[in-house]
């Protein structure tokens, strides 16, 4: 998922609230080590219920679609093999 697709289903989501997107990458040399690293951060701040934050855009938008309670519901094991 890219950063304006995120955008719009923030917006689409929570109509009639600010929306704030961030994107963060970080890079970091270890303490004494010769050893690089990098984080990579995607923010969602949607005025009203908050940060929500993922590694990418996509786990971001679930996060925030978590808290609204929208993801679709996925089905038990049982109920997989029950259809079978």
């Amino acid at each position: 998922m890219r950063m304006l697709e995120a955008e719009q289903e923030a917006l689409r989501l929570c109509p009639g609230n600010t929306v704030f997107l961030d994107y963060s990458r970080r890079h970091y040399m270890y303490s004494g080590r010769e050893e690089r690293g990098f984080k990579v951060e995607c923010v969602i701040y949607v005025d009203g219920l908050g940060h929500f934050k993922g590694s990418d855009w996509a786990m971001a938008v679930h996060s925030l679609r978590e808290t609204l309670r929208v993801n679709p519901p996925q089905p038990c094991p049982d109920e997989e093999t029950a259809a079978a």
